[in-house]
């Protein structure tokens, strides 16, 4: 698959977020486990940010940048911290293979109770919404049906879509 360190932190921070929302005792030690290794984890990477790690770089099986890795678990605190580099305007609507941008992804996610603050955040940083992937879709194409998807698509009316739907 050919992932950089950046890559692999960005998946094992997404499984730990994965486990925090799916456990139900706030104070439980497995909770109190994972919070240390969320913070660990978030270190590491901003730590590899700092080393050098390119943010922008694609694994070379998808393309998918380590932005398109948060935007598929809706990982608020990686999709913040990505964006709030100086060099954000330079990845934020790089696109995977497929032609989809973490914006497309984010999008597409069902059963994510970050989903719609992970576009909101996409969208106030730069995300361009009228981008296309390789089937021809916009982000809003990509949206599941349900109260969520109603929720991420009457965006529109702020800053989501103007042109579009």
């Amino acid at each position: 698959m050919s992932l950089t360190p950046l890559h692999c932190a960005v998946l094992a921070h997404n499984a730990v977020v994965h486990e925090l929302q799916r456990n139900q005792q706030p104070h439980s030690p497995e909770v109190q486990e994972l919070l240390l290794k969320n913070k660990s984890l978030v270190d590491t990477i901003k730590c590899l940010i700092q080393m050098g790690a390119a943010v922008e770089a694609k694994d070379r099986k998808s393309g998918r940048t380590a932005l398109h890795l948060a935007a598929e678990e809706a990982n608020l605190e990686l999709i913040r911290l990505f964006l709030e580099l100086p060099s954000c305007l330079s990845f934020v609507n790089a696109k995977a293979y497929n032609g989809n941008t973490a914006l497309h992804v984010a999008a597409s996610l069902q059963y994510r109770v970050t989903q719609l603050d992970a576009v909101r955040l996409l969208m106030r940083k730069g995300a361009d919404p009228s981008t296309r992937n390789l089937e021809n879709e916009q982000p809003v194409h990509l949206v599941p049906d349900g109260p969520v998807g109603e929720q991420v698509r009457a965006q529109k009316g702020k800053t989501y879509l103007q042109a579009l739907s």
